[in-house]
């Protein structure tokens, strides 16, 4: 899930971020992998109550069917990460990925958007 202000933000010149985001629509095209866009029109959404960019990890079960680590939130911040074990914290960033996840565009709309954002930077 991104941030539609880092397709349209210029980092860099506008053939470096040309370039960044031919490789963003490669990967979204890979089995496997979901490029999604959260727009601008969403208005508010969960994502901004987080102040860093997170990721849930759930992992695989062991032979005897128990799940070799428990389901973490990952949470960078600015001078190191946290893991988030505990029942509530975990639960508040489910509860934030599935409000991004009804607010994001589908993977073809998100798709079309990054495109559109890679036209203007291509001119």
């Amino acid at each position: 899930m991104l941030n539609e202000a880092v397709l349209r933000r210029l980092i860099g010149e506008p053939g470096l971020m040309a370039r960044q985001l031919q490789h963003l629509l490669a990967l979204a095209g890979k089995p496997g992998v979901s490029v999604r866009v959260i727009p601008w029109k969403a208005g508010v959404h969960g994502g901004m109550t987080a102040a860093n960019s997170f990721q849930l990890l759930s992992f695989p079960d062991d032979p005897s069917g128990e799940p070799i680590e428990p389901p973490l939130a990952y949470v960078d911040t600015l001078t190191g990460a946290m893991y988030l074990q505990k029942p509530d914290e975990l639960s508040a960033y489910e509860q934030v990925w599935r409000d991004i996840g009804k607010k994001a565009l589908s993977a073809s709309e998100s798709k079309k958007l990054i495109t559109s954002a890679l036209e203007g930077f291509a001119r």
